[in-house]
């Protein structure tokens, strides 16, 4: 009996080493355009058809202590008779073993190498460890010989250094934890992208991390290949998972008078980002890489490539950064007049500082209008922006929403008259371009002269709305301010509930806030001057100009 059991321990043991499988996972790494796609043949039998660039094949199973044959070649293929590259391995009692394909042959890239099948040493599925992940590096950068990675946020140091190309780490445990990785040329020390690194958001504590660094860390010289990714192997079969690259953000307004001009093209880089953005419009918020150089150039409508731009700018930003790009000037030196092109840059914002003004950056992109003055003269009358030179960009003034009236002067002359209802832009950051001409008569009385609204998702600008009369303002019939003018105090009647009370100075700075209704508020301690009460109800905001006389301190 004991010798039946033995030999049947035996007998069942063997069979499960004879049907103990290895499995087999490969990866398409070659950023060269003829490996966008390729088959994979395992003893001459397909086994992964038209593995993309940036994708991985599911398992494939096979039997342990075997010699196999791997072929790699480009898809479509009919058998291996053109293979791109032959492997032989042996498969052993490994569980699983993974190898990535890379390579760069053709003309136009800014190095070659050979094709190569490479194993990824000690592949691990997974490991145990709570809290921390253990991740593994390849550099598989077409045009990058060395690479660092270098943690700013937690770590503050270097965590893989010099990898050369088509090289692998060995593992290391770290901290499951959201970082901020810098991928350098480790020759130069050149950053060439700021990633998020957020191993905790993907869940990935308790796993195995295989990272990929894939593509062009410059595809213009590279055929506009594939960018500069770090890539995550995924479980399953498919394409790769990046990780994001840091960003800010940037909008293009068109405000240039040049009739060549009437749609431009934007470039980030050697990319086209933007076609055919019309005079008097803006992008939306365009995300770019941060702590890296970036080139905006700006061309024709007509431009087929990067080439043609006419002028540029370059940005490094950070990931805090808002940015508005505003293209003024001309191309056509024979226009009158002429304003060579330029790009405006200014940082943005999309609320206002205090929640319940209006901010507003005012930029002259007149080309007539070498000093522009905005007066307001109806809430406040004060100087809103003063001496604004032709391409000049003013801070954000707060204003107080409600409906202005506005002169825009050049010198002394009035130049428009405007009534604009803002009322209901409470909290809102804005950018007032001055665009136009005053002077038309060289362009068919085209493009005349006015203040045009960018907004912060792009579109045609908006064109404040003008008058040829002065309207009068009209008071709000929900509350009642008395006296006015004043000496000391200001009483207020509200037919609808009151909640809270701002007074502000002609440039909208806070004074004083109250939520007590029907209470005397004490101005005794203010200079004699206008100044802007708001009234905020359960009906809405009642603006109200408030005038403090002298003498009464």
């Amino acid at each position: 009996m004991l010798k039946l059991s033995f030999f049947i321990n035996v007998f069942v043991l063997s069979c499960l080493v004879n049907s103990a499988q290895v499995r087999l996972r490969f990866v398409n790494a070659a950023p060269d355009s003829a490996f966008n796609a390729i088959d994979i043949y395992i003893d001459g039998e397909l086994t992964a058809d038209s593995l993309a660039f940036n994708s991985a094949t599911k398992r494939l199973s096979v039997d342990t202590n075997t010699s196999l044959t791997i072929h790699v070649c480009s898809n479509p293929s009919e058998d291996t008779n053109s293979f791109i590259y032959r492997k032989e391995i042996s498969t052993g009692l490994k569980q699983t073993r993974l190898f990535i394909f890379n390579g760069l042959t053709s003309s136009g890239y800014s190095q070659n190498h050979d094709p190569n099948l490479f194993e990824w040493p000690e592949y691990l599925d997974t490991i145990r460890f709570e809290g921390f992940t253990n991740f593994s590096v390849v550099n598989a950068v077409g045009d990058l010989r060395k690479l660092d990675l270098r943690e700013t946020s937690n770590l503050n140091g270097i965590i893989v250094n010099d990898l050369e190309k088509n090289a692998i780490t060995t593992y290391d445990y770290i901290e499951t934890l959201n970082y901020t990785l810098l991928v350098q040329d480790s020759s130069s020390e050149i950053t060439l992208r700021e990633l998020n690194f957020d191993l905790a958001h993907r869940g990935l504590s308790g796993d195995a991390a295989h990272l990929m660094l894939t593509g062009f860390s410059n595809p213009a010289v590279n055929n506009n290949g594939p960018v500069l990714q770090l890539m995550l192997l995924p479980d399953t079969a498919g394409s790769l998972i990046p990780f994001d690259n840091k960003t800010s953000s940037i909008q293009i307004v068109n405000n240039s008078y040049d009739p060549a001009l009437q749609y431009i093209d934007v470039y980030i880089g050697s990319r086209l980002r933007v076609n055919d953005l019309e005079f008097r419009s803006a992008t939306d918020y365009l995300p770019i890489g941060t702590a890296v150089e970036e080139t905006i150039g700006i061309a024709a409508g007509s431009s087929t490539s990067a080439m043609d731009t006419l002028s540029s700018v370059r940005l490094t930003t950070s990931s805090d950064d808002q940015l508005q790009l505003i293209i003024n000037g001309a191309i056509q030196s024979n226009l009158v007049p002429f304003r060579p092109l330029e790009i405006l840059k200014t940082n943005t914002r999309n609320t206002s500082t205090l929640g319940y003004n209006i901010d507003v950056k005012l930029v002259n992109g007149s080309p007539d209008l070498p000093i522009a003055d905005l007066v307001e003269f109806g809430l406040i009358n004060e100087v809103m922006f003063s001496e604004l030179g032709y391409g000049d960009l003013s801070t954000y003034e707060s204003i107080i929403p409600g409906t202005l009236r506005l002169n825009l002067l050049g010198d002394t002359d009035t130049v428009q008259t405007y009534s604009p209802d803002l009322s209901s832009r409470a909290g809102e950051a804005q950018t007032w371009v001055i665009s136009g001409l005053v002077d038309t008569s060289n362009f068919n009385n085209a493009y005349k002269i006015g203040i045009w609204v960018a907004k912060s998702e792009g579109g045609s600008l908006s064109e404040l709305a003008q008058t040829t009369s002065i309207p009068e303002i009209k008071q709000s019939q929900t509350c009642t301010v008395y006296p006015n003018p004043t000496s000391a105090i200001i009483n207020t009647k509200c037919s609808s509930r009151l909640e809270r009370i701002i007074l502000t100075d002609a440039l909208g700075h806070e004074l004083l806030q109250s939520d007590a209704a029907n209470t005397p508020i004490n101005i005794a301690g203010l200079n004699a001057g206008n100044y802007i009460l708001q009234i905020f109800t359960g009906k809405g905001i009642s603006t109200h100009k408030i005038s403090v006389l002298a003498g009464f301190r």
